[in-house]
């Protein structure tokens, strides 16, 4: 039972050898499969290339997205202080 198996290949990818056997593909039907494989795995990449992109200008957004309101904080404050000064007991 052991003997019919597909020998195990560092990095979880099956023996290009033992792909017909491995998975059902007749030997006419392999260069589609395989041209298949390669446009899958170039999707894969590229979609992973797009989601670190989009993470990257979200972790921006994100950041500047608090330093706007630490300055709107800021700038509350400082109204308030200058409120304060301006209807003092002296005026």
């Amino acid at each position: 039972m052991l003997a019919g198996m597909p020998p195990i290949i560092p990095g979880g990818k099956i023996d290009p050898a033992m792909l017909p056997t491995s998975l059902g593909v007749t030997r006419e039907l392999e260069p589609h499969y395989r041209k298949l494989k390669a446009e899958e795995e170039k999707l894969r990449h590229d979609l992973d290339a797009k989601q670190d992109k989009l993470r990257q200008g979200l972790a921006v957004w994100d950041r500047l997205e608090l330093e706007s309101k630490a300055w709107k904080t800021r700038v509350d404050f400082n109204e308030q202080s200058m409120m304060g000064l301006t209807e003092g007991p002296a005026f």
